[in-house]
């Protein structure tokens, strides 16, 4: 059985001005565990994916135009981990589509306007894909995963 366990961390970029923090990003139900298991004889193992983790995000009526930005702290992982922003709230942002988490940033959410307050904050669905192969063997990855909001 192979496992990969993501444990999330949310940071921000923060901008501090007399009108306060102009933007902020947080992460609900945060830890996700996936479990891939033994692949059938002659098939690669089935992949994985999990939709409990959601993000929450807001920004400042004169902020430029935002996107939030993906990245794990893991710099060889054994097996694959992706993650792909869906049900973004209606004119909070547009998806940038799958993710495969490295320790470079990667687009996740664009697009975001400013304006986005914090009684009516931005959210979405975080859809993790965990994947293998037969030849990677069994063993364990353990990700950081850091979601930074920053100018577009």
């Amino acid at each position: 059985m192979k496992r990969i366990l993501p444990t999330l961390a949310a940071t921000a970029a923060i901008f501090l001005s007399s009108l306060g923090q102009a933007a902020d990003v947080a992460i609900l139900n945060g830890d996700v565990s996936l479990t891939i298991t033994t692949a059938a004889a002659g098939q690669q193992p089935p992949a994985v994916t999990d939709e409990t983790g959601q993000l929450e995000w807001t920004t400042l009526v004169t902020d430029a135009v935002k996107k939030i930005i993906a990245q794990t702290n893991l710099a060889g992982p054994s097996y694959t981990l992706s993650v792909r922003a869906v049900n973004i709230s209606a004119g909070d942002g547009t998806g940038a589509g799958a993710v495969v988490l490295s320790t470079t940033p990667a687009d996740l959410v664009v697009d975001i306007p400013s304006g986005i307050q914090p009684l009516d904050p931005g959210t979405c669905t975080l859809r993790y894909a965990a994947s293998a192969t037969v030849t990677g063997g069994a063993g364990t990855d353990n990700h950081s995963v850091t979601f930074t909001i920053t100018d577009q």
